[in-house]
């Protein structure tokens, strides 16, 4: 008797988890998706937050002698890569005072990764 209740739960549990409403998937233009501009400067707009977050480390800049950014490098060996060793606290830190944003990780990831977004914060 045990073993006929236990299998008519595991049914009916089944049947409810497959007859739920799930959620959307919303992937492409328009939709979700991250958009720094030097993702957009290398075509990768827009992205999804795990790209976003997995190609910091990789984003080339390119400095003027006073040391200030003036442009985004694509594998420019002699580029700057401010973001490399830096954990996610750092990086936020430092693009939300360079953006003037308060520098959490949370208005990070809305600054570049807001619903709609298509191109990089201050191009549209």
């Amino acid at each position: 008797m045990k073993k006929l209740l236990l299998s008519m739960l595991l049914v009916t549990a089944f049947a409810v988890t497959v007859s739920a409403e799930r959620a959307p998937v919303t992937v492409g233009e328009g939709e979700y998706g991250c958009c720094c501009p030097w993702a957009e400067h290398a075509g990768l707009c827009p992205v999804d937050f795990v790209a976003f977050a997995g190609m910091l480390d990789e984003v080339c800049f390119v400095l003027d002698e006073a040391g200030e950014v003036v442009g985004y490098c694509v594998d420019d060996p002699d580029g700057a890569y401010l973001f490399r060793g830096l954990s996610w606290p750092e990086v936020a830190d430092f693009i939300g005072n360079y953006y003037g944003f308060e520098p959490t990780v949370g208005t990070t990831i809305d600054w570049f990764c807001g619903f709609g977004r298509t191109h990089a914060p201050g191009s549209e």
